[in-house]
């Protein structure tokens, strides 16, 4: 009997922290898929049907990752999020000042030291225990 790896979509636009997330995550035993816009992140939850979605929040020109975290809320609330910024807190990451949708872990870049503490956030957000992962409060 094949074992079941969970299926998690890296959105990100930077191409080097993007690659050693996919590689890292990968190894780590998730099956993994990348995109560097929300565009191609929603057309990637379509495909591929991911457990959980790790989020980069300033995505260059376009909706940012908390836009995206917001449609998955409404639209897809089985996918856990993650989002890894460098920016403290959600309100300062965007230009409306839209909040985070419940249920969404939170981690800043800067505050991450190994992939065991990333690998255990994503655990926790799966596990519905997204309030124990955020470093925005």
């Amino acid at each position: 009997m094949q074992e079941h790896k969970r299926r998690l979509v890296v959105v990100e636009d930077e191409p080097l922290v993007q690659d050693l997330l996919v590689h890292e995550l990968g190894r780590a035993g998730f099956s993994v898929k990348a995109a560097s816009s929300t565009a191609a992140a929603r057309q990637l939850v379509d495909e591929f049907d991911p457990d959980v979605m790790l989020l980069d929040v300033d995505l260059g020109a376009g909706p940012t990752g908390i836009h995206l975290a917001h449609v998955l809320h409404e639209t897809r609330p089985d996918i856990a999020v993650l989002i890894l910024t460098k920016y403290p807190d959600a309100r300062s990451a965007s230009q409306d000042g839209i909040q985070l949708p419940p249920n969404v872990g939170f981690l800043r870049k800067h505050l991450v030291s190994d992939s065991g503490y990333l690998l255990s956030a994503l655990e926790k957000v799966l596990a519905d225990k997204s309030v124990e992962v955020r470093q925005d409060s």
